[in-house]
């Protein structure tokens, strides 16, 4: 995947890293369905808020 720049290598690994454990909760380990209601506590830090715009979409 393209790094901009203006991104070092540490930063974007780790926004790699909370993505794909926010993709695993939401979709391997509970499978969140249309309608049903999840909870996300500390949806303010960065695997809270890429598992937040999981479970929306």
């Amino acid at each position: 995947m393209p790094v901009p720049d203006a991104i070092d290598d540490r930063t974007a690994a780790s926004v790699m890293m909370q993505g794909l454990t926010a993709s695993h909760f939401a979709t391997d380990f509970y499978p969140v369905q249309p309608g049903e209601f999840a909870r996300v506590h500390a949806a303010a830090g960065g695997l809270g808020l890429l598992l937040t715009q999981i479970i929306k979409i």
